[in-house]
This record gives structure tokens, sequence and C-alpha cells, in this order.
């Protein structure tokens, strides 16, 4: 199919077709990007796809058959089917159309990495690839749909990339059994494979185990209570060792904007490093608490 129709045109002239079906009348504002797309399109095809009203432009029934005539032609299908498959994957959307990149699914959002320690996998690695040493962590990237969540007593979500890289060299209490560690993902959100683990693990494990282990500030403790499934635990240094720790330059001003709204959901347990937070105005990067233990709150 001709690459000029995008997703958006598509999906509207779908919607137009079954307009058109039930006896309503399609007006679109002719200045509508999809629109002049479409028309650009049809003119090389040599479709009339409906009149120019000016500001608006109508759809006719005529215009929709020949673009399904076309569409046909270049065996690429149906509307509904292209609308159909767009919601796929992009395996699935080549059947209609050359262009995969129009999927919805994009290929890697039911993929997520996960942090692995095991000696056993890192000496496998080692051998496969020929390593000169055993490495000390291996990155895997999981399908979240086919992870074995009665394996683990706990997630965590690991904010930055580089302390995921570095969870090998992070000291964690004994307390914390059966660890599935994981990504957060590069975004200022969690990622969709992150978000979409975190609600299948609400689901079949409850509202337990799971970790936010990222920066200690305002914003850092905003992602834990704010998040789609709010997390149960925190991951830092003990109390006594965290205070000291702080820095004023590790604390970022702007989040402050949001104090309110992190004080009405916080929870209970979680009081006193808010108010550590407000009180001192400083926070602490979890790249810097890499000396010490790391314990649950």
């Amino acid at each position: 199919m001709d690459e000029l129709l995008s997703k958006a045109a598509l999906t509207e002239l779908e919607k137009a077709q079954r307009q058109l079906l039930l006896g309503s009348d399609v007006k679109v504002k002719s200045s509508s990007s999809w629109l002049r797309k479409s028309l650009a399109w049809c003119d090389e095809c040599g479709i009339k796809l409906g009149r120019d009203a000016g500001n608006f432009f109508y759809i006719e029934q005529q215009g929709i058959d020949a673009i399904e005539q076309r569409l046909s032609l270049l065996k690429q299908g149906s509307l509904r089917e292209h609308v159909d498959v767009l919601a796929g994957a992009r395996d699935e959307v080549t059947s209609v159309t050359s262009d995969e990149k129009l999927a919805t699914k994009l290929p890697t959002e039911h993929l997520m990495l996960s942090a692995c320690v095991d000696l056993s996998l890192r000496l496998s690695h080692q051998s496969f690839f020929n390593f000169a040493e055993i490495p000390p962590q291996v990155n895997i990237e999981l399908d979240i749909h086919t992870i074995d969540l009665s394996r683990y007593d706990y997630l965590i979500v690991v904010e930055n990339r580089d302390s995921f890289n570095q969870w090998h060299q992070y000291k964690i209490s004994l307390d914390i059994t059966r660890p599935l560690v994981v990504y957060r993902g590069h975004d200022k959100y969690h990622s969709k494979a992150c978000s979409a683990l975190k609600s299948r693990w609400l689901q079949e494990k409850g509202a337990v185990g799971q970790v936010y282990f990222g920066d200690f500030d305002i914003a850092g403790l905003s992602i834990a209570i704010n998040s789609t499934t709010a997390y149960q635990y925190l991951l830092l240094p003990p109390l006594d060792k965290l205070m000291p720790l702080l820095k004023s330059f590790h604390f970022n001003e702007s989040y402050m904007h949001g104090q309110r709204a992190v004080t009405e959901r916080c929870s209970v347990n979680w009081y006193p490093l808010l108010e550590l937070l407000i009180e001192r105005k400083k926070g602490l990067r979890q790249q810097w608490m890499i000396e010490f233990e790391l314990a649950l709150y």
C-alpha cells in the first residue's frame, strides 16, 4: 500500500465509511492534516474522495468505494482490515500493509530488562560468549506475559539505568528474598511493559512486595505514591545512615510544587521520610547509595 496513507488517515476513512453506511453525511475540516494527505494520495491514484465546500470537505460513498477498490487492486485488504490489524503487532500488520511501522503495538512494549546476579547464569554467559571473566551481572530482556511471578517475593523497579546496570554492587538486606529486579524505562513515566507487569503482579499476588528503588527526593517519592499501582516499599539506606548523606545539590526546588499531592497520599510509614525532605530541602540520588546496605521502608 502507498505509504502516503497514514495510520490516522486509515482510521478516519474507516470511520467515515461506517458513518456513510448509516446514512450520515461525513463533513471534515479542510484544514485536517490527515485529509490533506489523503487527498494528495487520492489525486495520485485518480480517486475523487468527495466534494470541497470551503472550510469543510464532504467525503462521499463513491470516494470510499474507490479507495477500497484501490486497496483490493494492490492486494492490501480493506479499510476495516487495516484498522483491525493496526492495533496489533508489526508482524500482524504486514498481512495488510508493507509499512509495518503503522502498527499501534510497538515491538518492544511487552519486553523489559531484568537484572540477574545468579552465578549459574553468569557462568553460562561467560562460557557461551567466551568472556575472559565471569560477568558480575546479566541483563535479560523478559516477556512480561510469560514470567512466572510465583517464583518471586519482591518486584524491585529501578529508576535510573546506570543504577540498574550496577545492581550487583548494591548491598541489599537479607530480608529481601527472591527479588525480580527490573528497569523502569527511559521516559519520565513507567514504560508500558513495567506498568503492565505491575498490574499483573497486583492481580496475581495482591498489593504486596512492590518496591521502588529510585532517587530520594520529592519526585522519587511522588512516583512511588502516584504510580497507577502504588508501591508498598521504598528501598533506601537506614535512616541514621541516610541523614548524613543528604545533599542540597541533589534537591530540586521545582519538585516542591507537588508537595501537597504527595503529602495527601503519602503512606504513614513514609511520613518521616517526607518530613525529612521538606525540612532539610536536601536529597540523595540513588547512585550515591551504593556503599550502604539498603533496606525496605
